[in-house]
């Protein structure tokens, strides 16, 4: 399990690596998310990044990371840079 875990994680690092400058800030909350379920189940999914994430949109008081939590979104259900 440990290694699959680890190469999950590797798979993880690489494909944030990929995010241009432009979602620096997305990274930093995609990994903020990883950790967390990591820490408190010690797996990550789409679900728990999900739940992570409505979670401090529901707690943020600040606008502007209310909108890079909502970019995250956007980026993991798929919406982002698509045609509306």
């Amino acid at each position: 399990m440990q290694q699959m875990l680890s190469d999950n994680t590797l798979t993880l690092d690489y494909h944030l690596q990929e995010f241009c400058e432009k979602y620096e800030e997305e990274k930093l909350v995609f990994n903020e998310a990883i950790r967390f379920a990591l820490k408190n189940s010690g797996s990550v999914s789409r679900k728990s990044i999900l739940f992570y994430l409505v979670a401090e949109m529901e707690s943020a008081n600040d606008v502007v990371r209310t909108d890079i939590l909502r970019s995250c979104l956007e980026m993991l259900t798929g919406l982002k840079d698509t045609p509306e």
